[in-house]
């Protein structure tokens, strides 16, 4: 009797569930190329083109098949380059971040931690004067975890919105966080 009673509680527990704005699962963009190319349908999923794909937030795909396409609501970058510790290096404008946008650099491999700090994802700005992270407004409850971000000569995250994390990354040194390489306008954002 009290299985009989534990079934009908899950099954009207499950529509529920189902319409609790904010519990759908966000679609999972993985990077899998440190190029920064932006080259459509050549097999790379390169960061620049997930980070266009989430903001698209319809299902519409803009890198020929290269990245998943964003979802409706949040989405999630993931990584996954082939080698363990990996450097992106940009060389391109990344542009701006419009929608709710989760980037986990944490994700590239099992032994990545904050807590001892031990990052698999460099972002090297190769002096360009272009913002590797620019937040706008649309993209509230966005995070930044995970990166080792260095070598802008201007802010390498720009936030001009609410609600923005950007924890667990190393930025103006190397990968261990030990050594300085420091953004060339360290006052002008992060």
């Amino acid at each position: 009797m009290k299985i009989h009673r534990l079934h009908w509680g899950i099954l009207l527990a499950m529509p529920i569930f189902l319409l609790v704005p904010g519990l759908a699962s966000a679609a999972v963009i993985t990077v899998n190329s440190n190029t920064d190319l932006r080259t459509p349908s050549d097999g790379f999923c390169e960061l620049a083109e997930a980070i266009d794909n989430a903001n698209q937030q319809t299902g519409v795909d803009v890198s020929g098949g290269d990245c998943t396409a964003g979802d409706v609501g949040p989405n999630d970058i993931a990584f996954n380059i082939p080698g363990g510790i990996q450097t992106i290096v940009i060389n391109s404008d990344m542009g701006v971040i419009s929608s709710e946008i989760h980037v986990d650099g944490l994700t590239q491999d099992a032994g990545a931690s904050c807590a001892p700090r031990n990052l698999y994802i460099s972002i090297d700005g190769n002096l360009s004067t272009q913002k590797i992270f620019y937040f706008l407004p649309g993209s509230e409850n966005s995070t930044v975890r995970g990166l080792n971000i260095f070598g802008t000569t201007v802010a390498a995250i720009d936030i001009n919105t609410n609600s923005i994390t950007v924890t667990c990354n190393n930025i103006g040194t190397d990968i261990t966080g030990t050594s300085g390489a420091p953004n060339a306008n360290q006052d002008s954002g992060i």
